[in-house]
């Protein structure tokens, strides 16, 4: 299935109507917190425990504590770090850039 936007996407079949919400950020924390509860999903400790912020995937690169959260990751999730260090490599080196280049 192809989406037209990557915020909500209704269709309508046989009269049996469905509605899909992508991603959450547009969710209140009430909302984010029930759907946790209901789902019993555990969050790394890094969220639960140690403060990490979340903007979406872990170490991602649009994150405005990115640099605090990456410490935090290194601390406590030193495997998850290497991993987004991996992924997001080149993005954190665009942001390094750009950042020294703004300042």
């Amino acid at each position: 299935m192809s989406y037209k936007n990557s915020f909500f996407t209704d269709k309508c079949e046989s009269n049996n109507y469905t509605a899909s919400f992508r991603p959450l950020w547009n969710w209140t924390n009430e909302d984010k917190k029930l759907y946790k509860n209901f789902y019993k999903i555990k969050h790394s400790d890094c969220y639960e425990i140690y403060g990490m912020t979340r903007t979406g995937c872990a170490g991602c690169p649009f994150n405005l504590n990115l640099q605090n959260d990456l410490q935090i990751l290194e601390s406590y999730e030193p495997s998850m770090h290497k991993a987004v260090c991996s992924i997001f490599k080149d993005a954190y080196n665009y942001i390094e850039k750009y950042n020294n280049y703004k300042n």
